[in-house]
């Protein structure tokens, strides 16, 4: 067999794998945040407050001026994993092998991608990790502008329950805009760890509340989705948000995507995989969330 049918064998199976893993798998990067490609080494989003009401017509139109926010730097990251390959394993045929080290490889560029897209929900609550505001995505601190003393909280220690549920959503449906007026948030989704989905899974299916003797009616039946974070650090962590708001909110931008590259060395007869990818991710709004940090 030649070096290049060699390769040619290989390559159909490992774009196959490369498709079911990353294309078509549960993919937390495109549930959860806005991707975006980009053509530059940073993005930068321009942050600004909100407007106010419009106005009583007055013989011209009323022009208002918006106040600056913070501004957001995303600056990409490179990433990499690759795989060989000898020739001898294919002429042995140790298909098994091959393919172990294909789907591995494949999983590994999977991984790395879930585990980033939920860095932002493991870091929501440390200091260390903060947001153009300079305070964490859920904290009890955030500024209502730059220099203000009037601050907002989204975040809590409070264990998920049906009463708290509803709690959480009205604490953000009181978030204001730079203002202080109502931003009209719309919590429709719940965010939890695998050893939550149960729970909360019974609380928004059933038809009475699953938290009472007496079974009441569950008026709050299929209010909000669900989506589960596997690799949640905190499995007692959970958050709500408004869907709509973070997808203008949770960034990710994709400077190179992490497809399979192959070269091939002529004196080992080792084919040679590699995934490389470049990319950012982030917030740069945190009212779209509120976080519960719980014990």
């Amino acid at each position: 067999m030649t070096r290049e049918k060699f390769a040619q064998f290989l390559e159909p199976y490992l774009f196959q794998v490369y498709e079911q893993t990353i294309e078509q798998g549960d993919d937390l990067v495109t549930r959860l945040y806005n991707v975006n490609t980009s053509e530059k080494a940073e993005e930068k989003v321009a942050g600004i407050g909100n407007l106010g009401l419009m106005q009583k017509w007055n013989g011209s139109v009323y022009y208002d001026t918006p106040n600056p926010l913070w501004d957001k730097v995303y600056r990409h990251e490179k990433y990499s994993i690759g795989i060989m390959i000898e020739r001898d394993l294919w002429e042995d045929a140790q298909y098994p092998e091959i393919k172990s080290r294909i789907n591995g490889a494949t999983l590994s560029v999977h991984r790395t991608r879930q585990l980033h897209a939920t860095s932002v929900f493991n870091n929501a609550f440390d200091i260390n990790f903060p947001g153009p505001d300079g305070r964490p995505l859920c904290d009890t601190q955030h500024p209502l502008y730059p220099g203000a003393t009037e601050v907002q909280s989204n975040a809590g220690t409070s264990e998920l329950s049906i009463d708290n549920i509803e709690a959480t959503r009205i604490a953000m449906m009181n978030f204001t805009d730079d203002r202080g007026k109502k931003l009209l948030i719309q919590p429709d989704t719940i965010l939890v760890s695998p050893s939550l989905q149960m729970r909360v899974e019974e609380f928004l299916k059933s038809d009475g509340r699953a938290d009472t003797d007496k079974r009441a009616d569950n008026v709050r039946k299929n209010a909000y989705n669900v989506i589960v974070l596997p690799l949640l650090e905190n499995s007692n962590n959970w958050f709500m948000v408004d869907s709509k708001l973070m997808k203008q909110y949770l960034m990710w931008f994709e400077r190179r995507k992490p497809v399979p590259e192959r070269d091939e060395d002529f004196d080992t007869e080792t084919l040679k995989w590699k995934y490389v990818c470049r990319y950012s991710f982030g917030f740069h709004g945190w009212q779209w969330i509120y976080g519960h940090n719980v014990a």
